[in-house]
């Protein structure tokens, strides 16, 4: 009818454009280009776990942002789990450059839920000290490389490849391979944590669907997901149209 409309959310520059013809559009209140991302019944892409979040921390923009004021490392794990032989990407910003930690983790072997995410944990697998610290941590243990200071807008990222070799990136440039791979038989997930020592303390995370603009937008080999930087050949980013192949 004359009234009618159809909003498929294709546009993410003009998300209430009627496509029925009709010309009836909506007018997006609050709402950016950045707030659009796939989450489909056929397809999700990861986010922060709410149920698996720390105290004292706020998560927000769609569960892919994390904040706290709060002295103390606090964390939050992503949803979705892989295992060793899915090889992915994913990317998170440092929106603040004072204490973050980053990486990629089992929980369940010895509490599947998130308290502290202390710097340096022994019960943390493949984990980044970035900021002041710039340390490397497998299990708690220093891997004694010296990385460089990272800075607030820069782009850290993490690639697992099909053989579990776990990769670390700054902006792009890898500044870390771990030499210890993936275990069998265990889910690892994403873990971000912040300590709002001295500051408020922000980070986010975009496994293939950023909350921020990237300046760049690049796909996976199954032209899923937009990424600042490319992953690398073979690597997917976390969702579950990819879990469901690779996984």
């Amino acid at each position: 009818g004359t009234n009618g409309f159809y909003l498929d959310f294709e546009d993410s520059s003009a998300l209430g454009n009627d496509v029925s013809g009709n010309n009836n559009d909506y007018t997006a209140n609050n709402l950016a280009a950045t707030d659009q991302s796939t989450d489909t019944c056929t397809n999700n892409f990861a986010t922060l776990n709410s149920l698996n979040t720390s105290t004292n921390i706020t998560i927000s923009e769609g569960n892919t942002k994390i904040t706290t004021s709060t002295n103390g490392w606090m964390g939050s794990a992503g949803t979705i789990g892989i295992t060793k032989g899915f090889p992915c990407y994913w990317e998170a910003k440092a929106t603040t450059n004072t204490r973050i930690y980053f990486g990629l983790s089992r929980l369940e072997d010895y509490d599947p839920v998130i308290g502290t995410t202390t710097e340096g944990q022994s019960n943390l697998d493949y984990m980044w000290r970035a900021s002041s610290a710039n340390l490397v941590y497998y299990r708690g243990s220093s891997q004694s490389v010296t990385v460089a200071a990272v800075s607030a807008g820069d782009i850290l990222a993490c690639s697992v490849d099909s053989s579990g070799n776990v990769k670390f990136y700054n902006n792009g440039s890898a500044i870390h391979t771990f030499s210890t791979v993936l275990v069998d038989g265990y889910f690892y997930f994403p873990i971000l944590s912040v300590n709002g020592y001295t500051s408020t303390e922000t980070m986010e995370a975009n496994f293939g669907n950023p909350p921020y603009s990237n300046s760049s937008s690049v796909a996976d080999g199954n032209g899923y997901g937009a990424f600042e930087y490319a992953p690398p050949a073979n690597h997917y980013a976390l969702n579950t149209k990819n879990l469901a192949e690779y996984g």
